[in-house]
């Protein structure tokens, strides 16, 4: 296993649970309930934690007979296929047609992310471990995969081939895959399907600009760019064709995480990411690899537990891609990317973290959050971003702004006249970032489309100055209205940190720091409230927002505030 140096703690986390699961000796259940539970209330944890537990004990068994090439895991493995091989749909019920209470017949045949990635997984394993396995075993896996995926995608349109998000790359690259191990190379039907799957892949690239940014957030860039790249590298092998990783745009995608990193496996927390996330160390150095781009450091393989849904892909790549990355440190930053509206600047050896963003809020996975901002370090982020909320059924619906996460309370954006920024097909106009002097930088757009519900508002200017050289930085908001009495202003701050009120200071403590809002008591009352929210895991997370209320009525608004950042004495 010395091939596999760099990934020992993974492969040593595989081994371990394998043996484990040995033990055992049983498969993961998927109850009744969790299908239960999603028609009733809508709530999907309680199924997709069994769902994956049993994904987890699949690609363990199948990676340690990999890797070992031993028979003690086989036994299990073939059973734990079997099983899936039975289950009533490899798609989440999430993502089921839901007829009269019930789910709809074409829940079996359902191609969703989860179904095509399941085909994938078995496809893989029946490639890579095929001769280890029972000819029963491989004619059931055929069957399925056949009658769940291939089947079924060729006799119908499907809605996401046409999306504009994750969902096109993902299920594409799965098919994709599935197609290369489990039918025979250059044959009709295989290419067939491959030629069909490349509408998919357009149209999943059209949803990236030129900047390369993916507005759905850092860890759907992993998920759909890390499908797209995982078929594009087996497509450019099996097929001697770069189609698929030469476009100019491509190489935009790849470098995206670069910038929007904040310190290790800690990223900027946008749209539905969260700011703690680890992406896969096999996909950051491909991407070095194949377009020689900068990435985040990469010193070891991912753990087997840094994805909650423990997907074949990543997980096999990451074993047998990760080498050791160029840079091994977090590299300053200060850039602008325009067409998503993006600002990060990041000063590793200041440690001072600024992030702003114009943009739309008719994103996928949209959050309204035009002029949102973020500050901190690389250990803690007090002006921040929710990130993802929890997943339910309402999430995604009509009901989807009045989470918190998702609604522009959850963001460090003003109240005006009682009303929040609105979801929508509006975004933010002149934008503007310039670099004053080698530590000094401006930001600033246009902001009053976004508040179509504001009486009387004709215009409001939102505009940072940022010193990273002294981790300072000044907000001004100024806002134009028709009359005095129209001018009813609650400037508002989303932190994770516990704040205090002295005098006309707002004050954090973090680890090493303490952050400071300045502001002037004889203009603004301010308040704290406490909101408590569920996070992507299903934990309830206590937010706290600073609220300013200005006390005077002018048409004629404009406020400035400053942020400091400094170390504790």
């Amino acid at each position: 296993m010395t091939r596999y140096t760099i990934a020992t703690k993974l492969t040593n986390e595989i081994v371990e649970e394998a043996t484990e699961y040995r033990v055992k000796n049983r498969v993961e259940p998927i109850d009744l309930l969790g299908y239960k539970e999603y028609l009733e209330t809508g709530e999907r944890l309680t199924f997709e934690q069994q769902y994956f537990d049993r994904r987890k004990q699949l690609n363990v068994l199948a990676l340690d007979v990999f890797l070992r090439k031993s028979e003690e895991s086989l036994p299990l493995l073939e059973e734990v296929i079997f099983q899936i091989c039975n289950e009533y749909s490899w798609a989440l019920p999430a993502h089921i047609p839901i007829v009269d209470d019930s789910f709809s017949c074409e829940g079996k045949i359902v191609i969703d992310l989860f179904a095509a990635e399941t085909a994938q997984t078995l496809a893989e394993i029946i490639e890579i471990i095929g001769e280890q396995l029972s000819n029963f075993m491989k004619q059931l896996v055929s069957e399925e995969i056949e009658r769940r995926v291939f089947t079924p995608f060729e006799e119908r349109d499907w809605h996401w081939e046409r999306l504009e998000n994750n969902w096109s790359s993902v299920i594409a690259g799965c098919i994709g895959l599935t197609a290369l191990s489990a039918l025979l190379l250059h044959s009709t039907r295989q290419k067939q399907i491959l030629q069909r799957l490349e509408t998919s892949f357009a149209y999943y690239l059209k949803s990236f600009a030129e900047d390369g940014v993916c507005t759905e957030g850092v860890g759907y860039w992993a998920y759909g760019f890390g499908y797209y790249c995982y078929f594009a590298e087996k497509y450019t092998h099996l097929y001697q064709d770069d189609r698929y990783i030469n476009d100019p745009k491509v190489k935009s995608i790849a470098t995206f995480p670069f910038y929007a990193i904040v310190s290790k496996d800690q990223y900027i927390p946008y749209s539905d990411s969260n700011h703690h996330l680890v992406l896969p160390s096999g996909l950051l150095c491909f991407c070095e690899k194949t377009f020689d781009v900068a990435i985040p450091p990469v010193t070891e393989a991912s753990s087997l537990y840094d994805d909650h849904c423990y997907r074949w892909a990543p997980m096999y790549r990451n074993l047998i891609w990760t080498k050791e990355a160029n840079h091994t440190n977090i590299i300053s930053c200060k850039h602008y990317l325009k067409d998503a509206q993006w600002a990060i600047i990041r000063n590793s050896e200041k440690q001072f973290i600024f992030s702003a963003k114009g943009g739309s809020n008719q994103e996928s996975h949209n959050h309204n959050d035009i002029g949102h901002f973020i500050i901190g370090n690389d250990c803690d982020l007090f002006l921040t971003d929710l990130g993802a909320g929890e997943y339910t059924r309402d999430y995604f619906g009509e009901k989807r702004y009045t989470f918190l996460p998702n609604r522009a309370l959850g963001h460090s954006l003003p109240i005006i006249q009682g009303k929040e920024q609105k979801e929508g097909n509006f975004q933010a106009r002149d934008s503007h970032f310039q670099m004053i002097d080698g530590h000094t930088s401006t930001f600033s757009f246009e902001l009053a489309e976004t508040y179509p519900d504001v009486d009387g508002l004709q215009f409001f200017k939102r505009k940072w100055i940022i010193d990273e050289q002294q981790k300072y930085v000044l907000l001004e908001d100024t806002l134009q209205f028709g009359t005095d009495e129209q001018a009813i202003i609650t400037e508002n701050f989303v932190s994770l940190f516990k704040p205090s009120i002295l005098n006309n200071q707002i004050v954090w403590q973090g680890k090493d720091n303490i952050f400071i809002l300045q502001f002037d008591q004889s203009i603004d009352t301010p308040k704290i409230i406490e909101e408590i929210f569920s996070n992507h895991h299903g934990i309830q997370t206590k937010v706290y927002l600073i609220q300013l209320e200005s006390k005077q009525k002018n048409k004629h608004y404009i406020r400035r505030y400053s942020f400091r950042l400094q170390k504790l004495v």
